[in-house]
């Protein structure tokens, strides 16, 4: 696969994710996942953690959540491997542009979840 296909499929694959976002946060659940509100003990001992278990407590704090923010955050890496930032913003700008009428959304969801990445910053 070459790097254009690469960054054309992840931007498939981030349009569904945000897709997926912007649907679940609209709609109650049927009925709640497992989820807990950590301690600040709880978040003050993220800041020594490794990244898997910074990573596991988001997934056992909202699982759904969580599973997203992975998602995109691993996809943002992966673009920033292949293209640097440039084709971060060209992905960032093609998703977007897929859902005119969550543009706003999707681009708060990227910024937020991609800021750290490189020189990326929400």
């Amino acid at each position: 696969m070459t790097s254009n296909e690469e960054e054309r499929a992840i931007c498939d694959a981030l349009d569904v994710l945000l897709g997926s976002i912007i649907a679940d946060r609209a709609m109650k659940p049927l009925r709640p996942g497992p989820s807990r509100s950590f301690t600040r003990e709880d978040l003050d001992r993220l800041v020594g953690s490794s990244p898997a278990q910074a990573a596991a407590l988001a997934l056992l704090d909202n699982p759904r959540e969580g599973a997203f923010t992975m998602a995109l955050k691993a996809l943002g890496e992966r673009l920033h491997e292949i293209g640097g930032m440039r084709a971060m913003q060209q992905a960032l700008d093609d998703v977007t542009e897929r859902d005119p009428e969550n543009e706003g959304r999707r681009t708060a969801i990227l910024d937020q979840r991609w800021s750290g990445i490189g020189s990326w910053m929400a």
